[in-house]
């Protein structure tokens, strides 16, 4: 495996004293696209939050490129991992431009100009996601989708070296999600740790070096798409009555909906709650 670039060990994380999660280990190589998964409330914001700092552990620890991230400002740590949240609103006022300059926070000074250098890792950021024309709009403007990957490029504006996305793919349409999700694979091959959750299965096996199964408050350690898809796991997470297929080209795994199995699956949860 590639150097570790983001590592956690023992750790717990959840909200006013109750884990969401427990005993996780978990190791962010450079060089690779890692994905968590799992079902609704399984925790993989709250997992995600905590790695990027943003979340105190309620135990264990969490280390940056070998430095403890509980220790460090705020500053520090963005110049050693950017976090692209699941939701946010637009500062009002802010342009398309002015929302990815925030991103450089962590390399100026309160108020400090911007340099040859910045102004070229905001427009490569901006480039990147397809938004180098809409530099000038009100971010207030943009839609869904197009917010959502002006959120991506203010983290790339930031030119951490640990990537982290909460659900990158949400909000856009397919064309966009295979050039996000390509976008990112490409960054990870340059060097870059990131780590995204992606809700669809689909996706993740189709782009994922390494996938993480989040469920019953414990996390599958990452492997191989085959490897961490496996009819058994994904059935123990999702209690769905999903059908495993080959992706006839990349020979990934793929998941259909059985209208049978659902059918029983949904009457099964119907019989429970009665």
């Amino acid at each position: 495996m590639n150097p570790t670039a983001l590592s956690a060990r023992g750790l717990a994380c959840g909200y006013r004293r109750v884990p969401v999660l427990r005993d996780v280990d978990l190791d962010i190589p450079e060089g690779e696209l890692t994905v968590l998964v799992g079902p609704n409330g399984s925790g993989k914001t709250t997992l995600l939050r905590s790695l990027g700092g943003l979340l105190a552990p309620l135990s264990g620890e969490i280390l940056v490129r070998g430095r403890p991230i509980a220790r460090l400002g705020i500053r520090d740590r963005a110049r050693l991992a950017a976090y692209v949240p699941q939701m946010e609103a637009p500062v009002p006022g802010y342009t398309v431009r002015q929302t990815v300059w925030a991103g450089r926070f962590a390399r100026l000074g309160w108020f400090a100009p911007g340099t040859p250098e910045d102004e070229r890792a905001v427009a490569g950021a901006l480039a990147a996601v397809g938004l180098g024309g809409d530099a000038e709009r009100p971010a207030s403007e943009l839609s869904g989708g197009e917010f959502r990957r002006l959120l991506i490029a203010r983290a790339l504006a930031q030119e951490a070296p640990v990537l982290l996305l909460d659900e990158p793919e949400a909000h856009l349409d397919a064309g966009h999600q295979a050039e996000i999700l390509g976008m990112l694979r490409r960054l990870a091959r340059s060097g870059t740790a990131v780590a995204a959750t992606i809700h669809d299965l689909n996706l993740a096996s189709l782009w994922a070096d390494r996938i993480g199964v989040l469920t019953g408050g414990r996390l599958r350690p990452p492997a191989a798409p085959r490897e961490a898809l496996s009819e058994d796991a994904v059935e123990g997470a999702y209690r769905a009555g999903l059908i495993r297929i080959d992706h006839p080209r990349t020979d990934r795994p793929q998941f259909l909906h059985s209208v049978t199995n659902l059918v029983m699956t949904q009457a099964r949860k119907r019989n429970r709650a009665e």
